[in-house]
């Protein structure tokens, strides 16, 4: 499985980005990693609505061998079930050079 994370927006507008491949972490957090996407896919994620100004937003791309997601939603509407893998993916991302 393949992850792309983008945060962008916020009040400075700088640009985080990541890129976590399973294969290349662990045993055991690539299995924590599937069951934070299986649980952020388990429920909907509203349709992308326009960010408050300077809210940031997440653009998650997830690449595996049965689906592929795209996920695009504002800070304010982040569901329950997916802040697991939007802290995981943060905690590993770096700003973008411009």
């Amino acid at each position: 499985m393949k992850i792309r994370f983008r945060q962008s927006g916020g009040f400075a507008g700088l640009t985080k980005v990541a890129q976590v491949d399973s294969d290349g972490v662990p045993d055991d957090e690539a299995g924590r990693l599937k069951t934070m996407v299986d649980e952020a896919l388990v429920e909907a994620v509203p349709d992308a609505q326009p960010a408050l100004p300077d809210e940031e937003q997440y653009h998650i791309e997830i690449d595996c061998a049965a689906r592929c997601e795209t996920i695009l939603v504002a800070r304010s509407s982040v569901p329950g079930r997916l802040r697991p893998l939007i802290d995981y993916l943060e905690a590993r991302a770096g700003y973008e050079k411009r």
